[in-house]
């Protein structure tokens, strides 16, 4: 949510899901839509492009591998 918010105007968040190899069609439908931020993180436009791998290497650490850490299961 925080990146597409960061990501301002049409033609950039189009710009930036085909540059995460999201097809043309769906960035373009992705990229137009009116819907909220949140709900658009949860979209298909999004969820191809913004992998959780993708995100590691932006440097967002996994709540996930944090709490498994902290209970003891990693």
């Amino acid at each position: 949510m925080c990146f597409w918010k960061q990501w301002r105007g049409v033609r950039n968040r189009i710009r930036q899901l085909r540059a995460l190899e999201t097809r043309l069609r769906t960035a373009i439908w992705t990229g137009m839509s009116s819907k909220s931020y949140w709900h658009l993180s949860r979209s298909l436009g999004t969820q191809t492009g913004m992998t959780n791998d993708w995100l590691k290497r932006q440097g967002l650490i996994s709540i996930r591998d944090q709490w498994m850490k902290a209970h003891g299961y990693a």
